[in-house]
């Protein structure tokens, strides 16, 4: 198999740079949300414990609004070359990781930059 090559487009760098900002701060307030949320919880369990079913039953609805609002917010994180996910089909982790379009080969980070 021959070695693989990436092509080095600075526009697609800075493109995908802006994506990965707007994604950030789209979702900054979600550990905000869930950790305040799982503490008002349990606060509510210690002090009346008869609502305990219902506690549960918002904090689930909370967990699913705010895994719901994590998808669509990083849905935009497509390569700007290709317009597909950089990942491959069958590859998990978050966006923030990837150097490289698995699809079009180009090159999402600066390779020479530290990180």
């Amino acid at each position: 198999m021959p070695p693989l090559r990436a092509t080095l487009d600075p526009l697609v760098i800075a493109e995908w740079n802006r994506r990965i900002g707007v994604c950030k701060r789209s979702t900054w307030w979600l550990p905000y949300v869930i950790c305040g949320g799982l503490a008002a919880s349990v606060a509510v369990c210690l002090m009346a414990p008869r609502y305990t079913p219902h506690v549960i039953a918002s904090m689930m609805l909370v967990a699913l609004i705010a895994g719901g609002s994590a998808l669509v917010s990083w849905s935009v994180a497509l390569c700007p070359h290709c317009g597909r996910k950089p990942r491959g089909t069958f590859e998990r982790g978050s966006p923030l990781t990837i150097d490289f379009c698995r699809h079009c080969f180009y090159w999402l980070v600066d390779p020479r930059s530290p990180r």
